[in-house]
């Protein structure tokens, strides 16, 4: 197994996928990368954008590139993707195209991983934080925007996750009622505001969040903060350019402002 490895993420949005690949390689981190590109499944609306995505991934060289030709979505990509890094590399950093790293966010990544590598209370680190009370230090709530982990402690959640995917949706929905004691609940509503939504529905974050919370793991912001989630506005399914998103517990940016924070050190 070697080292490190940065999974980036991508399908319909070459933009956002430009900028994240953008800022690793001026980070001199192409080498570590390995992106996993969704594909379109003969479906006209995403063909564009799906090539146009190829096509930014072929502009960098070093790259490990996977490349899907159907629709696997975004769930099973992130499944697939976290088994494939789990087996190759040691420290694992994550990224989906929204996921902006600053100039320094590889760099601080591996240093807070190392931080955590013995503790076994702690499952990860994260890069954009919710800004809410108690963040500083242990925290309880998996956070998916930008997080990074070990291979030996990743591997375990994400054989339950699988599992959990793997469920039929009412049979899912019924776990999780049984898994939400009051300990469980209390974890995951630290950033008031922003529950995950595995009552509702499986996402592979909202899994997370609850497999961690069940086991009592705990997760660790970076600092300075060095991911700035780009998803808001007009290519986001869930986050239109709305001033509430900006706020915590999202703390969201538009695209167009990303290089604005690249030097940024915020704490």
């Amino acid at each position: 197994m070697e080292s490190t490895g940065i999974l980036v993420l991508g399908h319909s949005r070459p933009a956002h996928l430009a900028a994240v690949l953008e800022s690793l390689a001026r980070q001199e981190a192409l080498g570590l990368v390995c992106v996993w590109l969704d594909g379109a499944q003969g479906k006209s609306i995403w063909q564009t954008k799906v090539r146009q995505c190829r096509e930014v991934a072929a502009c960098y060289p070093g790259l490990l590139v996977t490349i899907m030709n159907g629709h696997l979505g975004i769930e099973k990509l992130m499944l697939d993707a976290l088994g494939y890094m789990a087996t190759r590399y040691h420290r694992i950093i994550v990224l989906e195209d929204d996921c902006f790293p600053t100039r320094t966010a590889v760099t601080t990544f591996l240093h807070a991983l190392d931080g955590i590598r013995d503790e076994e209370q702690f499952f990860s680190v994260y890069g954009h934080p919710f800004l809410v009370s108690g963040e500083n230090g242990r925290f309880p709530r998996f956070q998916g925007w930008g997080w990074a982990t070990w291979s030996h402690k990743l591997e375990p959640i994400l054989a339950e996750a699988k599992l959990r995917y793997a469920m039929a949706e009412p049979d899912y929905r019924a776990w999780v009622e049984q898994a939400l004691t009051p300990q469980v609940h209390e974890r995951l509503a630290a950033t008031p505001g922003r529950y995950p939504p595995a009552r509702l529905i499986y996402s592979w974050d909202s899994c997370f969040a609850l497999l961690t919370a069940m086991q009592g793991l705990c997760h660790r912001r970076t600092s300075p903060r060095v991911i700035y989630n780009c998803g808001l506005g007009p290519d986001s399914s869930h986050f239109p350019d709305a001033e509430r998103w900006r706020r915590p517990p999202y703390n969201m940016i538009r695209l167009e402002e990303v290089w604005n924070y690249f030097d940024n050190e915020q704490l």
